[in-house]
């Protein structure tokens, strides 16, 4: 340990059930109140404080997740859980015309214990006008599956739930309130993806068509950490 007849100051630190914690400058350790094993240097203090924040800070931390095409990240960790934006600029879903669906990977989740509690989108869609009409209504929504079918449904809206877009080229999409499958748990160590996707029940040109959607899509989860 320091000499403590060196140091500006000196706080000493006890194990619990040792007595009073004291705090005085220029401290020595007496009986019934610490001993030098049990003191701690004021970096040895900030080494602890390093540790809790890394221990504390989720794992759903941006660096962690992996955003589509288009797709830009941004979150918030406050109270107990994280609220995840994703923000789309012009991103790109294509409907084909054989199957009138399409989606677009926007989110890898990292492999981790967490639930999703609720989500919600703010999009614009643009239809290219050649493949996708302005008259046609395709439904968008997001997912924990690629869309295959061009009715959307079970996992293809389990995150956030369908939207009918006008019949207008450029359309807005909102939807707010909680994903339809419930609190959704993702185990360690699995793949998880979120879409975006989007069926019709027929593209108006009769040629692949595609939606360029900006916007953002939020996700309020809570993160459990990995355990094995």
């Amino acid at each position: 340990m320091t000499d403590a007849t060196k140091q500006t100051s000196r706080f000493s630190f006890q194990k619990i059930g040792d007595g009073v914690i004291g705090a005085t400058a220029g401290q020595t350790a007496v009986a019934g109140s610490g001993n030098a094993a049990q003191e701690l240097e004021p970096r040895d203090y900030n080494a602890i404080l390093q540790t809790l924040d890394n221990n504390l800070t989720p794992t759903g931390a941006v660096s962690t997740f992996t955003a589509g095409t288009g797709v830009a990240i941004t979150s918030n960790v406050g109270g107990p859980g994280t609220t995840l934006r994703l923000t789309l600029t012009n991103a790109l879903v294509t409907v084909t015309n054989a199957n009138n669906y399409g989606s677009l990977k926007i989110l890898t989740w990292p492999n981790t214990n967490l639930a999703v509690l609720s989500a919600r989108f703010n999009l614009t869609c643009v239809k290219d006008g050649t493949g996708l009409l302005a008259t046609d209504t395709p439904h968008v929504a997001v997912g924990s599956a690629a869309a295959s079918n061009k009715t959307l449904a079970t996992t293809m809206v389990d995150t956030v739930e369908q939207v009918t877009l006008a019949g207008t080229l450029s359309a807005a999409a909102q939807q707010n309130g909680p994903h339809t499958a419930g609190n959704r748990y993702i185990a360690a160590g699995a793949s998880n993806y979120l879409y975006l996707n989007a069926g019709v029940s027929a593209n108006g040109g009769g040629v692949d068509g595609t939606l360029t959607v900006s916007g953002t899509v939020d996700i309020f989860f809570d993160d459990y950490g990995v355990y094995s």
